[in-house]
């Protein structure tokens, strides 16, 4: 049988099997990124790197699970969504005990959560996120897509976080339960509030006078009553 010719890759040493594959692998190491998004100006490497982008200014989602008939814009990420049909959550995480189906959910968990490690950086605005799907999410923002809809009022979101966000609101799901009282709460931020009034501490202070409030919350009603002023960034953290 005969041998097909191999190209190596000068920097590197890969063995590649053609030229234009040699040629699409150097470009990791020069930085090149030949072809450009018409809507943001984000650069790929790969003509097939900015079809898949697209969909992101576009909608197209032309994946779909046939188990529950929900469209993704990727191939990989309906892979992943029909994993969670019925699967069990084998993967635990030994630092908080939240289970997930897949290993790398749980690598992006610990990366993410415990570690602080935000390796996916949005070239556009240099934010950074913990894993490449909130990236994604994150740059609908710099192009006004609001692709997620609510289906009970038909609001539009640029982020299915925000989207998950506001369903709770028709839902009344309150997924936030207080570790001391177990009471639930539909938004973590309110949980956060909540557990501070378990606490003696109270680490907001008036800037008008010295009373200290446990919540933010409650030194905005203080402000507003004893002060009447308007209490945007008045909530300054005791050293």
């Amino acid at each position: 049988m005969r041998k097909r010719p191999k190209y190596e890759c000068g920097d590197c040493g890969k063995m590649l099997s053609s030229p234009d594959g040699l040629k699409l692998h150097t470009r990791i190491h020069t930085g090149g990124r030949p072809y450009k998004c018409n809507a943001c100006d984000l650069r790929f490497r790969q003509t097939s790197h900015l079809r898949k982008h697209l969909r992101i200014h576009t909608g197209e989602r032309p994946y779909t699970c046939n188990i529950c008939q929900k469209s993704f814009a990727q191939s990989t990420t309906l892979n992943n969504h029909v994993k969670t049909h019925g699967d069990e959550k084998h993967f635990k995480c030994k630092l908080c005990g939240k289970a997930y189906i897949r290993k790398s959910s749980l690598a992006s968990h610990v990366k993410g959560i415990h570690k602080k490690e935000k390796e996916f950086k949005c070239a556009a605005c240099g934010a950074a996120f913990t894993t490449n799907a909130n990236l994604r999410q994150h740059l609908q923002t710099h192009t006004n897509t609001k692709n997620s809809v609510c289906s009970y009022c038909g609001a539009k979101f640029a982020r299915n976080h925000t989207l998950r966000k506001h369903l709770r609101r028709h839902t009344g799901e309150k997924p936030f339960t207080c570790n001391v009282c177990d009471k639930k709460f539909s938004q973590r931020y309110s949980l956060t509030e909540h557990v501070k009034r378990h606490t003696t501490e109270k680490l907001h202070q008036c800037s008008v006078c010295p009373e200290s409030f446990q919540t933010k919350a409650s030194l905005h009603y203080h402000s507003g009553k004893m002060h009447k002023q308007n209490t945007k960034n008045q909530a300054l953290k005791v050293d």
